[in-house]
C-alpha cells in the first residue's frame, strides 16, 4: 500500500526538488544586479548574497524574481530553525527547557507561516501584501525566545543556550529582514 508524504517530508521533498531543478537549469550570468539589490539591504554579504546564491539562476533573475528567492530563503530558514529547536527539546529531560524550546519553535513556525503567505502574495503579484506579511513576521515575538532561553538556562544552572540555536535564530531574523528589503525594491 502506498503511503503519502508526511507533513515533515513534504517541505523536504519540495526543497530537494527545487535545489535539483535549479542546479539542472543553471546558467551563469551577470551578478551586477544581485550586488546592487543586496547593497540596499541591511546585510548585503551574509544574508542577502548568501541567500540569493542558493539559487544558481539568480544571476538571470530580475528584482521581482530575486525577491521571490529571498522569501523562499526565509521559508527554508524558518524550517531549519524550527527543526533545531525541536531537536534540542528532545535532548533534555528538563521540562522548563523543553517548554522554552517549544516556545521558540512555535515562534519560528509562525514566522515561517507568515513567510509562506508572503511568498504566495508575491506569486500573485501582490508585492505590498508580501512586504506587509514579512514585516509582520519580523514582529513575531521571536526575540523573546532568546530571553526565555537565557532565563531557563540560567535557572537550571547551565551555560547560555547553544551557539547553533543562536545562529539559527539570528539567521531567521536576518533572512526575513533582507527578504522584506528586497520586496521593497520591486
Amino acid at each position: 500500500m502506498a503511503t503519502l508524504l508526511s507533513s515533515v517530508e513534504i517541505p523536504i521533498f519540495l526543497c530537494l526538488f527545487t535545489v535539483v531543478y535549479t542546479i539542472l537549469s543553471s546558467v551563469h550570468g551577470d551578478e551586477e544586479l544581485i550586488r546592487k539589490v543586496c547593497s540596499k539591504t541591511s546585510s548585503p554579504d551574509v544574508y542577502c548574497l548568501g541567500c540569493l546564491h542558493t539559487n544558481p539562476r539568480s544571476p538571470e533573475l530580475d528584482v521581482r524574481e530575486l525577491a521571490g528567492t529571498a522569501i523562499f530563503c526565509a521559508c527554508n530558514q524558518s524550517d531549519a530553525t524550527v527543526a533545531a529547536f525541536n531537536r534540542y527539546a528532545t535532548m533534555t529531560s528538563d521540562q522548563d527547557l523543553v517548554n522554552a524550546f517549544a516556545y521558540c519553535a512555535d515562534a519560528a513556525d509562525i514566522v515561517g507561516e507568515k513567510a509562506t503567505v508572503a511568498l504566495s502574495s508575491w506569486g500573485d503579484g501582490n508585492y505590498k501584501d508580501s512586504e506587509d506579511e514579512l514585516n509582520s513576521a519580523r514582529d513575531v515575538d521571536i526575540v523573546n525566545c532568546r530571553t526565555e532561553l537565557n532565563k531557563t538556562f540560567s535557572k537550571a544552572g547551565k551555560p547560555p543556550f547553544p551557539q547553533e540555536l543562536q545562529v539559527e535564530f539570528t539567521g531567521l531574523l536576518g533572512v526575513v529582514t533582507i527578504a522584506e528589503e528586497i520586496v521593497e525594491q520591486i
